[in-house]
């Protein structure tokens, strides 16, 4: 008889839909799989086994409703669990969560949780300590020892697709798939970038354009197929303790990533690990080589395999 394992999802961000579907699937092997959140956010999961919560928790117009909302999800989704069940929280928010969140068979998924501001990294700190956290990379997780006392525990990225090696794209494309865009101080160093190559920049903006060397569009509906084909993958990832989904979409096809202005720790991590994959405008010269090596060692790290054996690890541990 499987254990019953209880996947709550406070924030029901659309932009992680693909990822818990993954990690349901994946866990569903071990695991007997109920669902909490939103009732469309239910929907769009589609697991079998779900409770709901309104809706009309999920909308906001402040921060302070935001925070107050969240509570008020907390306690709708206490009612669901029983004080013996095993609760793995894809997603939260650090004040409501910190106060009144204190099941210890807690195992909570850290995304864009860490130094966002003084009062959030407070109440962060003080997050119960019988509650375990999961965070995506390893480095992540050694700046967690030296500031809380939860014990915390590597889990994977899901590949949100069937992943292929396109490291040759299949088209002269240079794809900028943020929804940022590209900043004034670097468009003129990536437009001779790619009329240099004799290439075609496709990125988001507003103003929809074609020409011989640009294709703007307020939105991709062909975002995986640009992904697939492109010859390069521009990123901008600043980030430090958070980690980049677009980032690990574009190595679960092999892409050649450039990498626009300041490299955050997590890009100075992923280079390390995938040194051949990586690159960054700002570096003297720009040479590949074929990135065979790095594109298994990633798909191996976030395979189902490696995902589920995590997670069953973390219990052993725990």
């Amino acid at each position: 008889m499987k254990q019953k394992l209880i996947v709550v999802d406070f924030l029901a961000e659309i932009g992680h839909v693909k990822m818990l579907q993954n990690y349901i699937s994946i866990l569903s092997e071990k695991y007997d799989i109920w669902f909490i959140s939103s009732v469309k956010y239910c929907e769009l999961i589609n697991t079998s086994n779900y409770h709901t919560i309104s809706n009309k928790y999920f909308d906001w117009k402040s921060k302070f409703e935001f925070v107050k909302n969240q509570v008020q999800i907390i306690k709708k989704v206490k009612g669901f669990i029983k004080v013996t069940d095993l609760v793995f929280i894809t997603s939260f928010e650090n004040i409501s969560f910190s106060i009144f969140w204190k099941h210890e068979k807690t195992f909570a998924l850290i995304h864009n949780n860490l130094n966002k501001n003084r009062v959030s990294d407070f109440f962060f700190k003080r997050i119960k300590t019988a509650i375990s956290f999961f965070v995506f990379e390893d480095y992540i997780k050694e700046y967690l020892v030296n500031i809380v006392s939860n014990k915390t525990y590597t889990l994977p990225h899901t590949l949100n697709c069937i992943s292929e090696n396109n490291f040759k794209g299949k088209s002269n494309i240079v794809f900028v798939p943020s929804a940022t865009g590209i900043s004034s101080s670097f468009f003129e160093t990536v437009i001779a970038f790619v009329k240099k190559n004799n290439l075609v920049l496709y990125y988001k903006d507003k103003s929809e354009i074609s020409s011989d060397y640009v294709v703007t569009k307020n939105y991709f509906l062909d975002y995986y197929e640009l992904l697939k084909k492109s010859e390069f993958i521009i990123l901008d990832c600043p980030f430090d303790y958070r980690v980049s989904g677009t980032f690990y979409e574009a190595m679960n096809f092999n892409k050649k990533i450039v990498i626009l202005e300041k490299e955050g720790i997590f890009m100075k991590e992923m280079k390390n690990q995938y040194p051949n994959s990586i690159k960054n405008f700002t570096d003297e010269k720009i040479k590949w080589k074929k990135t065979e090596v790095d594109f298994s060692r990633f798909i191996l790290k976030h395979s189902s395999a490696s995902i589920l054996n995590a997670f069953i690890e973390s219990q052993n541990e725990s």
